[in-house]
């Protein structure tokens, strides 16, 4: 049989890994040992990973509560529209990637170009069009105008930004 040789490192990160995993669980078992224990120990703060005064108290004040199935329906819908609309935008995109010398990685290629150019032009462009600021509001002036309206725009949305001199 061919084994891998366990090296230090292996075990090291076996136990870091195995750190991590508690770290992470631990925290869910609290709060579900919480969720099933008496209100009174659990503010008492008696609880710790399983539960004290076993009840479900607080799953039946939650089942009643409209908000909570308001919510379920608003969570369920979402998940169930936007899982395969999203998986089929990702096929519809991974598809003519996936075939040589198509015209869409060349359509890709030149969106990726055109966005570096203009963020290459000046750091803050993107922000500044997220923020609202079309090009218009910039000009069609000269350079060192369209540069000025940049430079002015730049202390008034990012007054402390570490880039600026």
């Amino acid at each position: 049989m061919n084994r891998k040789k366990m090296t230090l490192f292996n075990y090291v990160n076996g136990v870091f890994l195995l750190l991590l995993v508690i770290v992470c669980i631990l925290p869910i078992l609290h709060v579900i040992a919480l969720s099933l224990s008496e209100r009174i120990e659990a503010v008492a703060g008696n609880v710790t990973f399983y539960p004290i005064g076993f009840t479900l108290e607080a799953y039946r004040y939650v089942m009643e509560d409209s908000q909570f199935w308001t919510s379920l329906r608003v969570t369920l819908t979402r998940v169930l529209i936007g899982v395969p609309a999203n998986i089929l935008l990702v096929v519809m995109t991974a598809y003519p990637l996936s075939k040589a010398n198509s015209r869409f990685h060349l359509l890709l290629l030149a969106v990726r170009h055109h966005h570096a150019v203009r963020r290459r032009h000046h750091p803050h462009l993107h922000r500044y069009q997220q923020a609202g600021f079309d090009e218009h509001y910039l000009g069609a002036d000269p350079a060192w105008s369209h540069e000025r309206k940049l430079h002015d725009l730049d202390h008034e949305l990012f007054p402390r930004h570490p880039d600026r001199n």
